[in-house]
């Protein structure tokens, strides 16, 4: 489902002639002054406070937020791979070792393999998961720090983010490896800034909207939650007045009633 709304996203031009029709004109906001009531963000250092700290709500940025979850999303991702390859190995490995091996039943060999399975996976999926999300941790936050000191996303802070990335994970192992782990970062962030290049041309979008469609799907929740909120006040407001009227055969303190519904009512206020 979520494949086919990608593909439906990409504009048929950009797949049947490439970019003889340039950039399309969709999203485009063409109101007069509407770009003025959006503040510009800061660069430079202030750019990078900016991403990396909590607005005076408390709220996270929209970059801060896609960092944290492309990170947890790749250190789960790390650990299903781990376990699956390392219990796989493991279960090879049980086999052809123990083929001449004498069990005293079949339970017996059934309980010795799966054990040797499960902590074999439960090493994988920690050695995986943790390679995989301090790496992503690291390559994320610096291409995001970058960005937010340059003021916009292109391709050369995937570059950058891959040589810092790299050198920091070799770092144990001295200037030659720093510059071997650096290289080697570089073609990742190479590879990684031409796939989403390649990607966000096809759908014709950035990572400004994908970050401002997180933000706006976050508001949307908050809002949601407000909405059901009300919801229930208006639910207990008819179940006062019904058991008022039902008990007194009155409407005297109807008005009592409904001054505790506005005090209590989260969206008005």
């Amino acid at each position: 489902m979520n494949m086919a709304r990608f593909f439906r996203a990409i504009p048929a031009g950009r797949i049947a002639f490439g970019s003889l029709f340039g950039e399309a004109d969709y999203d485009k906001i063409l109101t007069p002054g509407y770009e003025d009531l959006i503040p510009p963000k800061p660069v430079g250092l202030a750019g990078i406070r900016y991403v990396f700290s909590p607005n005076k709500y408390g709220q996270l940025t929209p970059e801060l937020i896609t960092v944290i979850h492309m990170t947890f999303c790749s250190t789960l991702g790390g650990i299903l791979l781990g376990a699956y390859l390392n219990g796989k190995r493991a279960f090879q490995d049980f086999m052809e070792n123990n083929q001449a091996t004498q069990f005293a039943n079949q339970m017996d060999a059934k309980r010795k393999i799966q054990d040797t399975v499960v902590l074999s996976m439960g090493k994988g999926a920690l050695k995986w998961g943790t390679r995989i999300g301090v790496f992503s941790f690291l390559f994320l936050t610096s291409s995001t720090a970058l960005a937010a000191y340059i003021g916009h996303h292109g391709f050369v802070e995937f570059i950058a983010a891959g040589v810092i990335t790299g050198s920091l994970l070799k770092l144990d192992m001295g200037i030659k490896g720093m510059i071997a782990g650096g290289v080697a970062g570089s073609l990742l962030g190479t590879v990684a800034g031409i796939l989403s290049s390649i990607v966000l041309y096809l759908t014709g979008t950035s990572m400004e909207s994908i970050e401002k469609s997180q933000y706006e799907l976050k508001k949307f929740r908050k809002e949601l939650i407000l909405e059901k909120m009300h919801k229930l006040v208006e639910d207990d407001y008819e179940n006062l007045a019904e058991s008022k009227i039902s008990k007194d055969k009155s409407l005297d303190d109807i008005e009592d009633i409904k001054d505790i519904k506005e005090d209590v009512n989260p969206v008005k206020k």
